[in-house]
């Protein structure tokens, strides 16, 4: 009987904050569920189950994480500020997969850079809006195959890109001097003028298996030390 009690309590108690929410109350009420002192509009005091969720892994737009405080308080943090470690001042962010060609749709968003492979071109936009002109001057190291003729070798080249405020948000070719192909293995270095911290990309495509290719585009962001 007592179980039956509290099963009754607990599905009213749903039923009403279910009711509450759906109601459009406008009443600035906070909610309790197995609580009678709710610190928070809804406090919930015991465990929670969400089922349905999508995966969002490869969805920029998806940038901010859920996470709790001694309290267990519930709020939003970026994803840079889980993966940026101040002791290791470092950021890692890569796309490794399997196809037949490139996905120009898997980004790379690292810091205030931003890379995807487009066919066989490697290229980068900016994250943010500038007002003037940004000239990027940077190192292109490549192994592996320097051309469709030859499965071996090493090239490097200085490269630039120069971005205004009409083009910062389109993607660019970050080298014109080199195609990405079969057995390709290639680094780039950047340092954003006035920034100050360094980037490094690693991109790569490796015969997986006689139609498919594994593609990789990692970028590695670290931080300059604060004095």
């Amino acid at each position: 009987m007592l179980q039956l009690v509290k099963n009754f309590n607990m599905k009213k108690i749903i039923i009403t904050v279910t009711l509450f929410f759906i109601g459009g109350n406008s009443i600035n009420a906070q909610v309790g569920i197995a609580t009678e002192e709710p610190t928070r509009m809804l406090d919930v005091n015991g465990n929670l189950r969400v089922s349905g969720v999508n995966d969002q892994t490869n969805n920029v737009v998806y940038d901010e994480l859920l996470a709790a405080n001694s309290d267990n308080n519930i709020d939003k943090v970026s994803k840079p500020s889980i993966i940026d470690d101040g002791t290791k001042q470092v950021e890692i962010v890569k796309n490794i997969y399997n196809a037949t060609t490139s996905d120009n749709t898997k980004i790379t968003d690292c810091g205030k850079l931003m890379f995807r492979l487009n066919g066989s071109a490697i290229e980068m936009r900016l994250k943010d809006a500038i007002t003037g002109n940004l000239v990027m001057t940077y190192g292109g190291k490549r192994w592996g195959q320097t051309d469709a003729s030859t499965s071996t070798g090493y090239t490097y080249n200085n490269l630039s890109l120069t971005f205004t405020s009409a083009n910062w948000n389109s993607y660019q070719n970050l080298d014109t001097n080199f195609t990405l192909r079969v057995g390709a293995y290639l680094n780039y270095h950047f340092i954003i003028p006035n920034d100050g911290d360094l980037y490094r990309l690693t991109v790569s495509q490796l015969k997986n298996d006689a139609t498919k290719s594994n593609y990789s585009l990692i970028c590695e962001r670290f931080y300059k030390t604060t004095l």
